[in-house]
């Protein structure tokens, strides 16, 4: 993983194939596991840091993660890849 912040947030980016790229709250990005990614909404949701849904989150691949994310975040922000006319 790599240092891109320092401000405390959870980005979920989620990938046109299903694919989960998180960046952590300490600011690490990298890829993720379904598994992984659930225990970083749940660091969220006891720190009260919203998550940040990002991506491709209409996908036919990518919408069972899309929405285990929107099932677990009681703090979401959510901003497709492509925007609903």
């Amino acid at each position: 993983m790599t240092q891109v912040s320092t401000s405390p947030a959870l980005v979920i980016e989620v990938l046109a194939d299903g694919g989960i790229r998180v960046t952590t709250l300490a600011g690490d990005t990298g890829m993720a596991s379904l598994s992984a990614t659930r225990n970083w909404i749940a660091e969220a949701q006891r720190t009260g840091v919203v998550v940040h849904l990002r991506g491709e989150v209409e996908g036919a691949s990518a919408v069972p993660v899309a929405e285990e994310v929107r099932r677990l975040a009681s703090s979401i922000d959510e901003t497709p890849s492509r925007p609903a006319p």
